[in-house]
Order: C-alpha cells, then structure tokens, then sequence
C-alpha cells in the first residue's frame, strides 16, 4: 500500500503515526536542510512505496544522510518519492488480521550474534545460518554479509572481523526484517488489550481492507500511545505462521474458512461448506464493519 495515503487516512481518524515528509527524489539537499535545522536529529529514511524492508534506513543521523537517501533511492518503483520520518524509540511488531479479526502480533527482532570471545562477528554469522537452516522457515532468510550489514557495523566502530566477549550481543543492523535475518516472537497474549484494538482500528481505517499485516511500533506491552508505522494489504502469514519462538498457528486455515463463511451466509446455496466456527466468523466481520462505521465518524477531515 502507498505509505503517505495509508498515513493521511489514519491521522484523519486520530490514529497515531509518525511525523513525515515526502519528497522528490532529487530533493536530497532541500530534505537534509529541512530536516537537521534544528540540530542533531536522528530520522528514518525510506522510498514511499517498498516491501520487505527493501530501501529502508533506520536511525539516520546527519552524517550518514546523503549515503541513507542514495539506498533508498535505489529502490526501482513506479512513481516512487522518498520519505523522511521521525526515529521512534521502542520495539516493532508484526500484527495480522484476516477479515477483521486479529490473528497474532509477532515481535521481530533484528539479527544479532552473540559472543564467545573466541571468533570473529563473521563466523558468528556462519555458525548461527548453519542453525537456520535446519528450520523449515529460518532457512530462506539467512543473515546477509552485505553492504548494508557492514555498514551498520561501522557505525558502532565494528566489522566483521570484530571478535565479542563472552555473552555479548552485538546488533547487525537496525531493521527489524525477517529478510534480512531477524527472528520472530509471537507475543499475541502478552500486549494489551488497548494496543489490539488500535491495531484493528488501522485496518477499519482502510477503506475496504479487512485483512492486512500492521507494523507496530510500542515501548512496551502495556503502551497508552502505539504508533502505526505501516499496513500492507498483503500480509505475510507465513511470519505469523512460523515464529521462531512461542505458539505456531495456522492463519492460512482462518483466512479461507472465514471468506467461504461469509460468502456462503450472503450468497445462499443448497450445498454449503461445513465449516467449524462459522457463525463466529460471520459476527467477528459484522462487529468490524461496526466499528469501522465508529472509526469513520471520528474523522477530523469532515
């Protein structure tokens, strides 16, 4: 989905998320001057239309800007401009809804080695996609040694060939994406019940969209104000299917069984599916177009 529609019809109902600026791709001078006129300040730097993670750079300072804008402009996208957006402190997470019912929220965790002051950051990295690979999920998302990787160890005054202490975490990069090596922690029944209501009320914001993957991003499991960083209309199940630890699920099985259900109660046949549940699917998608009528009267816009 375009990242600035989807942010402009969640601020007109009052849901939180970040400050942005768009801009052209040659306007890389007029953002930077733009955005450091009060000082220091630390940034997200990202194309206005991408997926997995691809062209996003995370706590740009000003330094580092001009080479962020180049990565971001790299990324190949019909009619694509370059968003600067304020640096959020806390911990993302992966939220899933299929049609209007949220599934699961799924920390991701940005890749990281720990040490054992023995060998280097590189054959860390050897050591923990050997480990991967004998998951049927890890296993297509091993940790890169990339540009980007080694980059982001510069920044910490570090490179692959650094070898940790005992026991300590070394961050390989800022972005927590699966692609890139990150892992998962299905974290669905530890958050509050006020941050999975914010979440459906992001998806009730999108006209027509009943299922999506939200990017969340929180301080902790209880927070009063989580941010919405981005949707996708197409989420991907197979994060929320396949964590890397805590409680497997199948959101494939309730994504068809609650479409069949519905269209089977508003299109009547003799011949029916037997599907388990079906009354609850049809009254979880009645109670969401509820409360998408009670998302868009909160509309600041009118």
């Amino acid at each position: 989905m375009d990242k600035v529609a989807t942010e402009q019809y969640l601020k007109e109902r009052n849901i939180r998320t970040p400050l942005s600026n768009l801009y052209d791709p040659d306007d890389a001078q007029k953002a930077f001057e733009e955005t450091f006129i009060n000082g220091d300040e630390v940034v997200v730097v990202k194309p206005s239309t991408s997926t997995l993670g691809r062209g996003v750079v995370v706590g740009v300072k000003k330094d580092a800007f001009f080479e962020a804008w180049e990565y971001a402009n790299e990324v190949k996208l019909k009619d694509k401009k370059i968003i600067v957006q304020e640096y959020l402190t806390g911990f993302e997470a992966k939220a899933t809804v299929i049609q209007g019912e949220l599934h699961s929220m799924v920390l991701r965790v940005p890749p990281y080695v720990i040490g054992n002051g023995k060998y280097s950051i590189s054959y860390l990295i050897n050591k923990k996609n050997e480990e991967r690979e004998s998951h049927s999920h890890l296993k297509i998302g091993p940790i890169p040694k990339n540009e980007r990787i080694k980059s982001f160890l510069k920044s910490q005054n570090l490179s692959l060939n650094y070898i940790p202490k005992k026991g300590e975490y070394v961050l390989l990069v800022s972005v927590s994406n699966f692609s890139l090596g990150g892992e998962l922690v299905n974290i669905t029944d530890m958050v509050s019940d006020h941050i999975k209501e914010n979440v459906l009320k992001a998806i009730a914001a999108m006209p027509g969209l009943y299922t999506g993957g939200l990017d969340v991003m929180m301080k902790n499991f209880d927070d009063p104000d989580p941010v919405i960083l981005e949707i996708n209309s197409f989420p991907a199940l197979s994060l929320a299917t396949y964590p890397t630890y805590g409680k497997l699920d199948n959101p494939f099985k309730l994504y068809v069984e609650s479409i069949v259900a519905v269209d089977q109660f508003l299109n009547p046949r003799q011949e029916n599916y037997d599907i388990d549940n079906s009354n609850d699917y049809i009254r979880n998608l009645l109670n969401f177009n509820n409360l998408r009528n009670e998302v868009d009267h909160q509309r600041t816009d009118l």
